[in-house]
């Protein structure tokens, strides 16, 4: 769906309807802005006969402005047949262009369960000169498996250029366990928070972060008196970078329930993930150096 702006309150489904079929993509562009409270599936068809079905994309882009209050899914289908896999999750974005990005629709990119657990898809927001608000739960983890390894987790990413991220929502991207004694759990996958300075005719200093939702990136178990080893967590990693044009922004982790990032269990245990927040500290550059101090750093 192309056009000058978009308004839209009724279901969007691509979602596959036929046992094991595939989501199809759902694709929503506007020169000027995106308004979505209807809810969008483009997730794979469960099966009881066959393989589950592997999701479809969402996207959304207003060049000025978006929004969205729906329910956004891409997640793999489930299957019940003997020895079939589950379905993998695909991506949802949400950007902007010159302009914010307002999401409270839960994201669910989760993989889908069955014998072999799906990976989870990608969930990323980007707002280029604007600020960007979070308070929809990302759902981005693997399945687990019965054969095999658990499913991964998917990559989360909320970036602005220019303007504030505020996020209270969980973010849940941990691997899948295994029951294989062969097999090895999921890997959980990395979060990834960017405020950076930005402008159009003049510069705009990087903006605040501030983050209470939960964090899970843990990796998937395995068995523990079998073969295979622990899932791998993934990173949390937040920055603020103002470089020269620094006005002390604050990045605060607060009021969060946990943060999770344990490897996970199995004859070998997987490595646990990383914990950075960075407030990047510069200088003014012209005939003398001035320092560009950056904000504090808070977590608790």
């Amino acid at each position: 769906i192309e056009g000058s702006s978009y308004t839209g309150s009724g279901k969007i489904e691509t979602n596959g309807t036929l046992e094991g079929q595939n989501g199809g993509d759902i694709y929503v562009y506007a020169d000027y802005a995106v308004i979505n409270s209807g809810k969008m599936n483009a997730s794979g068809d469960d099966s009881t006969t066959v393989a589950a079905g592997n999701a479809g994309y969402i996207y959304l882009e207003g060049d000025y402005y978006t929004q969205n209050t729906g329910n956004l899914t891409a997640r793999g289908g489930n299957t019940t047949f003997a020895g079939a896999a589950g379905g993998d999750a695909d991506y949802v974005e949400l950007y902007s262009d010159w302009g914010p990005v307002f999401n409270s629709g839960a994201i669910d990119v989760r993989g889908g369960e069955g014998a072999t657990g799906g990976d989870g898809g990608d969930a990323e927001m980007y707002a280029y000169l604007g600020k960007l608000y979070n308070s929809g739960k990302i759902s981005a983890y693997g399945a687990n498996s019965t054969v095999g390894n658990g499913g991964n987790g998917g990559y989360v990413g909320l970036e602005a250029d220019g303007g504030q991220i505020r996020n209270s929502a969980s973010v849940l991207a941990w691997g899948g366990d295994t029951t294989d004694v062969a097999g090895s759990g999921g890997n959980g996958d990395e979060l990834y928070v960017y405020s950076d300075y930005s402008g159009l005719y003049e510069y705009t200093p990087a903006g605040d972060i501030y983050w209470s939702g939960q964090i899970d990136l843990s990796g998937g178990d395995a068995v523990a008196t079998g073969t295979g080893n622990g899932g791998s967590a993934g990173d949390v990693y937040a920055e603020v970078y103002g470089s020269d044009v620094n006005l002390k922004s604050k990045l605060v982790f607060l009021g969060y329930s946990k943060i999770q990032t344990n490897g996970g269990d199995g004859n070998h245990g997987g490595s646990a993930g990383g914990y950075e927040l960075y407030n990047y500290d510069g200088y003014v550059y012209g005939d003398e150096y001035a320092p560009a101090p950056g904000g504090s750093v808070i977590s608790e």
